[in-house]
């Protein structure tokens, strides 16, 4: 995207698009599951005035985070811990022999099911998001959440705290089972639940 420029490269074009647009109208944002920090990093390009906070855990993947950060000149907190319902040590798993080393596969997640061929694990610090976020003046107006798998459980560790948010967009729902979560949450606090499909755009659900 970089080389090419962003209207012509076309890994994840619309969510692309749709993600520049929402935070010119935001003050605070949440980057979870940041990776290398591509949508930290158009954030700060299209709102130099936004606030934002990446969180990555992956040692290797978040040196990387930490470094496009320093040479863009941004301003990203970057937090090397999870999100979750839960607070604590917990394993974090991956594949591949090299990937808490070199590699980025681009799926560790905390659940354990997700990817088995060639597992490994480390120990990770976990936290809730409703602990993280201790300044309850400022409000978070969008989040971007992509964790495999585990969507559904970051948002319940944000609590009573989502219902103060003014705009959040989530993101990437990998199984059934979190999306089902995430539709029954919305439902019954009389959120609105939009589902992305690539061919046929927002679908209200």
């Amino acid at each position: 995207m970089f080389w090419a420029g962003f209207e012509n490269f076309d890994y994840e074009r619309k969510s692309r698009e749709v993600w520049c647009e929402l935070v010119t109208k935001s003050r605070v944002i949440l980057d979870i599951g940041s990776n290398t920090g591509w949508f930290s990093m158009m954030a700060q390009a299209y709102n130099s005035a936004v606030e934002i906070h990446a969180f990555e855990l992956q040692p290797n993947v978040f040196d990387v985070l930490k470094k496009n950060v320093e040479i863009n000149s941004f301003k990203v907190v970057c937090n090397p811990i999870a999100l979750s319902d839960e607070v604590g040590s917990f394993p974090f798993y991956n594949t591949g022999d090299r990937t808490f080393l070199t590699e980025n596969t681009n799926h560790g997640s905390l659940n354990k099911q997700w990817r088995l061929e060639k597992q490994r694990s480390i120990q990770v610090e976990v936290q809730r998001l409703d602990a993280y976020w201790s300044d309850k003046s400022k409000k978070i107006e969008l989040i971007k959440i992509d964790v495999e798998t585990f969507e559904y459980e970051v948002l319940k560790g944000y609590a009573t705290l989502l219902f103060d948010t003014a705009l959040s967009y989530y993101w990437k729902l990998r199984i059934k089972k979190s999306g089902e979560g995430l539709l029954r949450f919305s439902r019954t606090r009389n959120l609105v639940f939009f589902m992305f499909m690539k061919k046929m755009g927002f679908l209200r659900q």
